[in-house]
């Protein structure tokens, strides 16, 4: 069992792809259920592309981390970034679900998706980064 890992992250999509590695070998070494690894994934892929693409002036000085631990029987993870400060959940803006598709702004849908898939969430301003946790019952987990 590992009960904590951090991944720290470069500024670029492409650690995307070595973080979700990351939540597969935690999930693993946790025995996550499968709907938990996918959660997790589809929030960070939706958090931190929107950190990266839209979070800094210039990427040369980005830092970004991901913290995953198990306590409680939830899973929490912390994704830090010290770009502008941006609450995602207060101010990105809500997406209209009543549009037919074709009549819906590029993007918006991320936040909701973020929303739906975890048990809480918040955003805090610490120390220069954006903080923002996330929390998922491990016996809800289960259905991506």
């Amino acid at each position: 069992m590992t009960e904590k890992v951090e991944v720290p992250l470069a500024a670029d999509l492409g650690e995307l792809s070595r973080l979700a590695e990351a939540v597969e070998d935690f999930g693993g070494a946790n025995d996550l259920p499968p709907g938990a690894v996918f959660k997790l994934n589809l929030c960070f892929d939706e958090l931190i592309t929107n950190a990266i693409s839209y979070g800094f002036d210039t990427l040369d000085q980005a830092a970004l981390s991901v913290v995953l631990a198990i306590r409680d029987g939830e899973v929490v993870a912390v994704i830090r970034d010290n770009g502008r400060p941006f609450d995602p959940f207060t101010e990105a803006p809500d997406a209209d679900t009543t549009l037919r598709v074709e009549d819906r702004p590029v993007g918006g849908l991320g936040v909701l998706l973020v929303r739906e898939s975890m048990d809480d969430f918040s955003y805090e301003r610490r120390d220069g980064f954006n903080v923002v946790t996330l929390r998922l019952k491990l016996d809800r987990a289960e259905s991506p």
